[in-house]
């Protein structure tokens, strides 16, 4: 596909009708493991970077723990020109900011958080022995101060603790095509069974690209 098909596929599984969503992120190889020599980027490709982008361009903010930002590697930007240009032109901030959930008051990833943002990242520190609802109380805070949109992109403990509680209503899953026997799983964290519906699904350069919505 070229970029105007692979984008225009895209939009066919994420329709962005401007509706508030609680929309997960995540890839896995075919047998589940979540990571690939320590990091899930690894398991990715052009392809799934140019989903992510896509996702990103409508989120009004991204959630995810500074334990996946450090072992990542985010730097800015956090979208590709073309959807930076596409949030512009809707009177959104060109790239999409960030709200990092950590354990400890200077998270190391910070630095990266900070240089080229043009939102400041907004800090949500945990103790040790937090209320198990604390990635559902920070998706509640920003509910309140009006973000409408959040894109969940992880680790495993924010994924679960959202799942757990039920708040999140959609997952989009890429497969990636390959086996890692013995990787960490992205549902490490959850513990009880969780029924999902398919909305659609398309294959992009040999990945699978699943949206699920959360019942």
């Amino acid at each position: 596909m070229n970029e105007q098909e692979t984008v225009g596929a895209f939009a066919s599984l994420f329709p962005e009708d401007g509706a508030p969503v609680v929309r997960a992120v995540g890839i896995t190889s075919v047998d589940g493991a979540a990571e690939l020599d320590g990091r899930s980027g690894a398991l990715g490709g052009p392809e799934d970077a140019r989903l992510l982008s896509f996702l990103r361009r409508s989120a009004d903010v991204i959630l995810v723990g500074a334990a996946t930002v450090e072992a990542e590697g985010y730097t800015y930007p956090l979208v590709e020109p073309v959807d930076a240009a596409w949030r512009v032109e809707r009177g959104l901030a060109e790239q999409p900011p960030i709200a990092l959930i950590t354990r400890r008051e200077e998270p190391d990833a910070l630095g990266a958080m900070t240089s080229g943002a043009s939102v400041p990242p907004r800090i949500f520190t945990t103790e040790p022995t937090a209320s198990d609802r604390f990635a559902v109380d920070v998706v509640e805070d920003l509910q309140r101060s009006g973000s409408r949109r959040i894109l969940v992109e992880g680790g495993p403990n924010v994924w679960g603790n959202l799942l757990e509680h039920g708040v999140l209503d959609e997952f989009s899953l890429t497969i990636s095509p390959l086996l890692n026997p013995g990787g960490r799983k992205f549902t490490e964290q959850v513990t009880g069974v969780t029924d999902l519906l398919v909305l659609g699904h398309i294959g992009v350069g040999g990945f699978v690209m699943i949206r699920f919505a959360v019942p």
